[in-house]
């Protein structure tokens, strides 16, 4: 499994919250949906 960086995983959280899709997100900074999906369940 690989470690992301903090940074990467607050950009990914922010764009959710800014109401980018999950999908597009995980494509544009090449990560998998379901670590973005990971993340902002966690950030709650």
């Amino acid at each position: 499994m690989r470690r992301y960086s903090e940074d990467l995983r607050e950009r990914a959280v922010q764009r959710v919250e800014a109401g980018e899709t999950i999908c597009s997100i995980a494509a544009a900074l090449r990560i998998s949906p379901s670590c973005v999906s990971k993340w902002r369940k966690r950030q709650r």
